[in-house]
């Protein structure tokens, strides 16, 4: 291993998508903590129906265990459609090492969950609890996915324990997707003709699709039919109603797999198993308050205290829940909360100036923005301090407090509006070199003006390492074989820091270069496949960042139909310049050929040699053993002298059992004779191993040219065409 440092793999499907991004996120800034590279492989699940995910996968072939010392798999995504049984066997390839599985446990592994039981338990009650509903309809996961058997088990458990009865349930399976949720729907409601009072949802994708399909009959949303998801992901808030859901501690998941993982590689632990818990939010989609009511559903409303008068002096009772809230939050924002909690805090106990609080939340907000670097989400935040002052029965205690939320609100609202303006700018700045790449990348002709095109804007588009990775030739896979990565590959890119290295050829094993992860810093890198439907090319090395993370797709799949062009178009070249028969260029082909041969030998001064042949007897062949057979000779013939020629110039088939070769720098006349006698040694050889009732012979004839004298190409062709038919009498006779 070239890396003075130690290497985590993560193998992860995807990373556009919302968890898995999260993941990515956690994954990589706990990594960084501890001074680990992070090398992520980004496929899609295993067995995967959805387009293009099998050929994906095979970039977790690419994972060499000899070069990492850990692994963490998002298993319970990459098992989403493939099973235990069959998952088992594929994460077996890389148990020679420390692995953690995050949202699956297999039996004797390690792996960080969260309680999907328990999460769900607590949606179900919550809508028995404080609704009236009497018909429930359930869209399920996968049925391979762990994660949606006992998000479902917990379902029927809760069913089960009300005595709700079974006609007043209908259930369907999903796959997690939005398309899955709206044939759900359609089951329902047409199909079963069952008109469910709620739709309960595995996962809030699906609850996506459970809104847009009640949408779209115009059914109104919670009054007519309810819905809850799972998962709470940033679109969860930005329907009308917002969805009832339970947030994931994804960002836990992926800092406690890092620590789990780290405590394994140094030894300190053994086995490592942590289950987090889940957290019920509750909104308007289940028929509950309007997310602007601050009350919690069949609470009385804490009586509100006017404390300003007691402000002077302090409010022990909010700072005692202040400090609470801070003291129980570990999550993706722990530096930034703890700041700004820290800061409240002083505030109510009068040791800073008033509004000290806000002019933090300004600065972490707007800084973020400034920087290009929104990672601090102030909606979030303001959401979350309000919900943990509900839960400690502390958001009427204080008319201050109310206040600053009023305050903190109105922040973080133009903070949006920034942010929104910047992303919009940015957005359309990124659009147009998209845009502008597309259309460069229809003038190139080859594989190098691919990657030089290509480099000026992988600056504009944020990347600081880009490196495409390819195989000799295309590689069509068929997903019934196991694909192998070749021993060897080109790295035809290797953009750096804004400098370009030179290309090279490296041991594919060894995917990490000393020249790039050879550093005191700490690495973070992606690694994506590069195909057009199933055939590879080779797979893509790169660091994403925020900014650079939505316009990756994009130009991987630019890189990728860009090769698949030029593969195509080189195919109809040579089909145009080859003869279909032999592989040899054909008439046309050899003739620009030798244009290019005339123009170099103009330059050098050096002579063009010209050698016409021709295959004896090839008419009889033909007629008393048969046309195959006369193939045969042909193709027998067109090998050896391509063969023997090629190295000094290009051979074509020009005609029937006519061949032509043009050779490049031609000055010694001797040399040509040591040809000819290769050529027919080697048919003799041919002729006493074969023992066939005919024996294949061939006349040639050459002339050399100087395309600097007096002499034309018609008549040097036409001078050797004369010495192979003076060579030919030479045999019949």
């Amino acid at each position: 291993m070239t890396s003075k440092k130690k290497n985590i793999a993560v193998l992860i499907p995807h990373l556009n998508q919302y968890y898995q991004h999260n993941l990515w996120y956690a994954i990589q800034k706990e990594a960084n903590n501890l001074g680990y590279n992070t090398h992520f492989f980004v496929g899609g699940a295993l067995e995967s129906p959805q387009k293009d995910e099998r050929e994906s996968n095979i970039i977790y072939n690419l994972c060499n265990i000899e070069q990492v010392d850990g692994i963490i798999s998002v298993s319970g995504t990459l098992s989403n459609y493939a099973g235990v049984e069959h998952f088992q066997q594929f994460i077996n390839r890389f148990s020679q090492k420390p692995l953690i599985n995050i949202s699956l446990e297999l039996e004797d592994s390690n792996c960080v969950t969260i309680d999907n039981y328990k999460s769900m338990e607590s949606i179900v009650l919550h809508v028995l609890s404080h609704h009236e509903y009497k018909k429930f309809a359930y869209i399920t996961g996968p049925k391979t996915n762990t994660e949606s058997l006992r998000r479902t088990k917990a379902f029927t458990d809760v069913m089960r324990e009300y005595n709700i009865l079974s006609e007043d349930i209908c259930y369907f399976e999903g796959d997690f997707s939005v398309n899955s949720a709206r044939d759900a729907v359609n089951y329902f409601l047409d199909n079963q003709k069952f008109i469910p009072d709620i739709i309960i949802c595995a996962n809030d994708e699906m609850a996506i699709g459970v809104h847009e399909s009640l949408a779209d009959r115009g059914i109104s949303m919670p009054d007519q039919i309810a819905f809850t998801g799972f998962d709470d992901i940033d679109n969860a808030t930005t329907f009308e109603p917002a969805f009832t859901t339970i947030r994931q501690p994804i960002y836990e998941l992926g800092k406690e797999s890092v620590q789990g993982l780290h405590q394994l590689i140094t030894g300190q632990i053994k086995n490592f198993n942590k289950s987090l818990p889940g957290t019920l939010v509750v909104r308007e989609s289940c028929g509950c308050f309007s997310c602007l009511d601050n009350t919690n559903p069949k609470q009385e409303e804490i009586p509100f205290e006017d404390t300003s008068d007691k402000l002077n002096i302090g409010n022990i009772n909010i700072v005692d829940t202040i400090q609470a809230i801070d003291i129980s939050y570990q999550g993706k924002y722990a530096k930034e909360v703890h700041e700004l909690l820290e800061t409240l805090r002083l505030e109510f106990k009068n040791e800073i100036p008033n509004s000290s609080f806000l002019k933090k939340l300004s600065k972490v907000c707007y800084q973020e923005i400034a920087f290009d670097n929104s990672l601090f989400d102030g909606r979030w935040f303001i959401t979350w301090l309000r919900e943990s002052l509900i839960a400690h029965n502390s958001l009427h205690s204080s008319k201050k407090m109310t206040e600053i939320l009023y305050e903190c609100a109105l922040i973080v609202g133009d903070a949006m509006i920034r942010t929104e303006r910047r992303s919009n700018y940015d957005f359309l700045e990124q659009y147009h070199y998209s845009s502008e790449l597309t259309l460069d990348l229809t003038q190139v002709t080859d594989v190098e003006q691919l990657f030089q095109t290509i480099t000026p804007y992988l600056k504009a588009f944020h990347f600081d390492d880009f490196h495409v990775c390819l195989f000799d030739e295309p590689i069509k896979f068929d997903i019934r074989d196991s694909f192998a990565y070749s021993d060897e590959m080109n790295m035809k890119l290797r953009f750096t820091k804004g400098e370009v290295l030179p290309p090279c050829r490296y041991d594919t094993k060894a995917i990490m270069q000393k020249d790039i992860f050879d550093t005191d810093s700490v690495q973070q890198f992606t690694y994506h496949p590069l195909f057009f439907r199933n055939r590879h090319f080779g797979y893509i090395m790169c660091s994403i960042d925020v900014a650079s993370r939505a316009i990756f797709r994009t130009i991987k799949e630019q890189i990728a139909n860009t090769l698949e062009r030029l593969r195509v178009t080189k195919i109809l070249a040579d089909i145009a310049i080859k003869d279909a028969m032999t592989g040899l260029l054909n008439r046309r082909g050899i003739f620009e050929y030798l244009d290019v041969v005339t123009e170099e030998a103009k330059i050098s001064g050096e002579c063009v040699g010209v050698v016409y042949s021709d295959i004896n007897g090839l008419k009889s062949i033909n007629d008393v053993y048969g046309h195959q057979s006369g193939d045969d000779a042909i193709k027998i013939v067109s090998g050896i002298i391509s063969k023997v020629f090629t190295p000094y110039g290009k051979a074509a088939r020009i005609g029937g059992d006519e061949f032509l070769c043009i050779l490049k720098s031609h000055e010694e006349d001797g040399d040509i004779e040591t040809l000819f006698q290769e050529v027919t040694s080697t048919l003799q050889e041919y002729n006493d191993k074969n023992l066939n009732s005919y024996k294949i012979s061939v006349s040639m004839g050459f002339a050399k040219w100087n395309p600097s004298g007096d002499q034309t190409i018609d008549q040097v062709l036409n001078k050797s065409d004369k010495e192979l038919y003076c060579n030919k009498r030479k045999f019949r006779e």
